[in-house]
């Protein structure tokens, strides 16, 4: 069985690098020869039997690996440009969301068939998870909202979580804590019970920087109750613990600096996995010590030379070159942000403009009234 460790995503093309009994192996797949189809989505199985990628010309390919082995189960099309993919814990469907608003559900292993419509939003659906087994579909939108949905009976509403003031990127479920957590172009981190859709704690991250931070990437390690938030265009990391008691909540570590912009991580067993933007050495590792992250360090810590990471970190940063068409990819995290109109200001201006105007023209007339005074005197 293969291991997931990190999935590295390119304009062009994909690479996987993969872990197996100790072994490092790495596929190059899904490339178009004419080099014009980006990868939107991709995500494996829970168990990392299946792998699916989702590419911009609207078509999703599932592969099946079994002892190394990647064997191509099919190719499917979608009816949108897709902005999340994940498998059902069973691994027998692929639910796929879109820029429209839909989420379809496609069998594994079946290649015939559009898919089935689980749901439809009005707005741009940026993520979606399945939670709680899979009896809970958690679709997040640009219009700030959560909506937690029955599956695969997703007609059915259960609730909605709102809270966020910008549009929702991602959301990762805590299986242990039965809790969802979520991250917002806003710059928050929130922890919701989705069995009430109630907020139980929320994390201002720009309370720990001045600068303006939107939440891309949310990374979760169950084991050691931690989390990495990562964020748009930035080159730094924020690291939370989970508290349970005597209230859920998260409580900030540290702060880690990157050398290059973040561009996705997740972690690795005992290992946080960073890919960022840099001609030399793409990949990075974190080590948890603690309930703190430090830096993997291949030539001073003996106990790492030759391990997993480091034979899987010089597969990847070997092909460094190949993650340069990924520095002039454009993010659509600008194009999410709704334009605020104030429509009171302009008509308050112009009220103004209109009194003021009046008040010249009244001081300018003759006084109307002098004239009949007089006359009365006289007589």
């Amino acid at each position: 069985m293969v291991v997931r460790t990190r999935v590295d995503v390119g304009v062009n093309c994909l690479v996987i690098a993969a872990v197996q009994s100790g072994v490092c192996s790495d596929h190059v797949c899904l490339r178009n020869e004419e080099g014009r189809d980006r990868i939107l989505a991709a995500a494996f199985s829970h168990t990392g039997r299946f792998f699916a990628a989702c590419d911009d010309f609207k078509q999703m390919v599932i592969w099946a690996i079994e002892a190394g082995q990647w064997k191509t189960l099919g190719t499917r099309s979608l009816h949108r440009r897709c902005t999340s993919v994940s498998f059902s814990r069973d691994e027998s469907s692929v639910v796929v969301a879109d820029k429209s608003g839909d989420v379809f559900q496609y069998t594994v292993k079946t290649v015939e068939g559009d898919g089935r419509l689980l749901l439809g939003h009005v707005s741009m659906i940026l993520d979606a998870c399945l939670c709680a087994d899979d009896q809970l579909l958690v679709t997040a939108d640009r219009d700030e909202k959560l909506r937690v949905s029955r599956f695969p009976n997703s007609y059915n509403i259960h609730g909605f979580c709102l809270g966020h003031k910008e549009f929702v990127s991602c959301s990762r479920w805590l299986d242990e804590e039965k809790l969802l957590l979520s991250g917002s172009g806003d710059g928050t981190l929130k922890l919701w019970d989705l069995e009430s859709c109630d907020l139980k704690s929320s994390v201002d991250c720009r309370s720990q920087q001045t600068d303006d931070l939107e939440v891309s990437s949310i990374a979760v390690c169950s084991e050691y109750k931690i989390v990495v938030a990562g964020f748009n265009g930035k080159s730094l990391l924020m690291v939370y613990a989970i508290q349970s008691t005597p209230n859920p909540r998260l409580e900030f570590v540290q702060t880690l600096t990157l050398s290059g912009v973040l561009w996705d991580m997740t972690f690795h067993g005992g290992c946080l996995l960073v890919l960022q933007e840099s001609e030399s050495k793409p990949l990075l590792g974190f080590d948890i010590q603690g309930n703190k992250l430090m830096p993997t360090d291949d030539d001073v810590s003996g106990r790492r030379r030759g391990s997993a990471f480091s034979r899987l970190s010089d597969v990847v940063n070997e092909r460094a070159a190949f993650f340069k068409e990924c520095a002039s990819y454009e993010s659509i995290f600008a194009s999410l942000h709704k334009a605020r109109i104030d429509n009171m200001k302009e008509y308050i201006e112009k009220k103004k403009e209109r009194m003021s105007a009046a008040q010249k023209r009244s001081k300018n007339s003759p006084d109307q009234t002098a004239a009949p005074v007089a006359k009365q005197a006289k007589s």
